[in-house]
């Protein structure tokens, strides 16, 4: 595994990041999570660079407020969801969704349309042509940075073509203290999310008008998840930082019906904060990073030949990754990420040793 980094933009408190397409280039997206503006560079046609290293490249989305948790792709190029005003520490009272429009000629157009509190994790997931909008809350109201007295919901409603239509919300999951961890399994059409009180598996209903399903998968205290069949066996493992904002990097695997722990790593590890699965050279894999400590970001692969048969490569040290987004295309990949440390969206492109 070859490694090759480059910084796209500077960016204090960066946190939020994600491509989206727009005239047939990948664009990327990063706001902070303090005030400031969010921006977008283009990426060039091989993905290997930015198309420059100066901030005449950066385009500005907006310059205030951010509090940026996430940004969200739509299926037509150019759009995104995110969210806004949700400010350290856990000032965020007035979350509120936005939607992001490039119009050519005219330039970003941004329009809130819905205000939830304490929002920290949005998605849409489609289902049978439905586009199904997914609201985390990381709380329910807080009197100081300390108080988790009031539990995080899951929320659930349709995401309209026109975001100036009603949206209709329906809790599906309440009583999720420090309610933070979040993934989509895309291809299997269901997510992911993780508390203090456990990992849960979220499916969306047949019909609109059904009952989402939801099964408590692990019962312990969790900050983030992700999953995928890392050793290609058929069956799903789970990849998931304990506690919240954890030092352990833990993987579990349901064995004879119960779930088990079959890897664990604590080296070094403080602030846990990045899981992500997925596919890197072709093969299943999983990236996690952490804030503080060795602030590292790592991607773990099942390998027969190591010991534990799990091999860890180290990607980068000392930079504090909040957030990662990953693009695999021309036989590379380029994990995407906001670094707090160093204040920076840095592109890492990932090959292979023989290329």
């Amino acid at each position: 595994m070859k490694i090759s980094k480059r910084a796209l933009m500077k960016m204090d408190s960066c946190y939020a990041v994600n491509v989206i397409r727009r005239n047939d280039k990948w664009l990327c997206l990063a706001a902070p999570d303090d005030h400031g503006a969010a921006k977008a560079i283009t990426m060039d046609d091989n993905m290997e660079t930015c198309t420059s290293n100066t901030t005449d490249a950066e385009e500005i989305i907006w310059k205030e407020p951010s509090g940026t948790m996430a940004f969200i792709p739509l299926e037509n190029a150019g759009e995104f969801i995110a969210i806004q005003n949700f400010f350290p520490t856990f000032d965020s009272k007035h979350t509120v969704l936005v939607k992001g429009q490039y119009i050519n000629e005219v330039g970003w157009v941004i329009r809130p349309f819905l205000h939830v509190p304490y929002i920290h994790r949005v998605d849409v997931l489609h289902k049978d042509g439905i586009n199904y909008l997914i609201i985390c809350t990381l709380c329910s109201g807080k009197k100081s940075i300390d108080d988790w007295a009031n539990p995080g919901k899951v929320l659930v409603g349709i995401l309209p073509d026109d975001v100036n239509e009603e949206i209709e919300l329906k809790c599906i999951l309440e009583q999720q203290v420090k309610n933070h961890g979040y993934f989509k399994l895309k291809n299997e059409g269901y997510v992911l999310v993780a508390s203090e009180d456990g990992v849960f598996e979220i499916k969306p209903p047949a019909s609109p008008a059904g009952e989402w399903k939801v099964n408590r998968l692990l019962q312990l205290a969790a900050g983030d998840i992700a999953a995928c069949d890392i050793d290609r066996d058929g069956f799903m493992e789970y990849f998931v930082i304990t506690p919240f904002h954890g030092a352990n990097y833990s993987i579990y695997k349901k064995i004879e019906n119960k779930m088990e722990l079959i890897w664990q790593y604590n080296t070094n590890v403080k602030f846990g904060h990045v899981a992500w699965a997925g596919k890197i050279l072709g093969n299943p894999a999983f990236i996690c990073g952490c804030r503080e400590a060795g602030a590292a970001l790592l991607c773990v692969t099942y390998d027969e030949k190591c010991e534990d048969k799990f091999k860890v490569t180290y990607i980068d040290g000392g930079q504090g990754p909040a957030n990662i987004c990953v693009l695999n295309e021309d036989g590379k990949d380029i994990v995407i990420a906001t670094n707090t440390i160093s204040g920076e969206v840095v592109a890492y492109e990932i090959t292979d040793d023989n290329q």
